[in-house]
């Protein structure tokens, strides 16, 4: 009785072992991909603390790194939803068809505050003296796009309010200038120059970074001998700061 108990234990055990083998060799038929997220801001910089959800076969989450990047491996090859979302950016939801193998997806977040000035429309005209002198919207010498703001004549501004109520901000624009050594181009914020040069340069960003408060900004060229050279600004932006 005991040899016949022994022996129908031993023969489940061996089915199971065969059982056991034969689904593992089934799950080593199963093909899967990994797939790499790279999270850009619209400046092209990579954004990292991004929360990257992923909906596969059941919902992964992880966090992208230092340079915008995280990798998930093991994935089922069905259509899969990703949803990318960190704050001061709009959420962003792409769909992704995986093959078998490494799979990239390039996810581009926008920032929720953003203001943008390009010259672009006669709207821009807003930011010029109303008197029709000082700066002009010129087609002749653009950083992007087709137009650009010029410099034409002595004592007169680019010149705008900004009000940061809450988090702070970088203020960005692109600039270009040939002006004689005793003038200069000026950019100063609340009466505070932070650029006062002169020379040639092409073209090239300046920053600066608003905290909570009102600022009174311009653009302008000083000259001392009555001969400005020439001065161009372009792409103004104000832009929450990644965190």
């Amino acid at each position: 009785m005991q040899t016949r108990h022994f022996l129908l234990i031993l023969v489940i055990t061996i089915m199971a072992c065969m059982f056991f083998a034969c689904d593992n060799e089934k799950a080593k038929d199963i093909e899967t991909a990994d797939l790499r997220v790279t999270v850009f801001d619209t400046l092209s910089n990579p954004v990292p603390g991004v929360e990257v959800k992923l909906f596969n076969d059941v919902e992964y989450t992880l966090i992208s790194n230092n340079v915008g990047q995280c990798v998930f491996t093991n994935l089922f090859l069905i259509n899969t939803i990703i949803k990318a979302k960190k704050e001061h950016f709009i959420y962003c939801y792409e769909n992704v068809s995986l093959f078998k193998g490494d799979n990239y997806k390039t996810i581009i977040l926008e920032p929720i505050e953003t203001f943008f000035e390009g010259f672009e429309t006669d709207s821009s005209l807003a930011w010029l003296p109303l008197e029709g002198t000082g700066w002009v919207r010129t087609n002749s010498m653009s950083h992007s796009g087709n137009y650009c703001a010029k410099y034409i004549d002595q004592n007169a501004y680019i010149l705008t309010v900004v009000e940061i109520e809450s988090e702070p901000m970088i203020l960005s624009f692109w600039y270009k200038y040939n002006i004689d050594p005793c003038n200069a181009f000026q950019f100063g914020v609340n009466g505070m120059f932070e650029i006062s040069q002169s020379g040639y340069t092409d073209w090239q960003q300046h920053q600066t970074v608003l905290t909570q408060g009102t600022y009174m900004v311009y653009w302008t060229v000083y000259a001392d001998d009555g001969y400005y050279g020439e001065t161009w600004v372009d792409d103004i932006s104000l832009t929450t700061i990644n965190k």
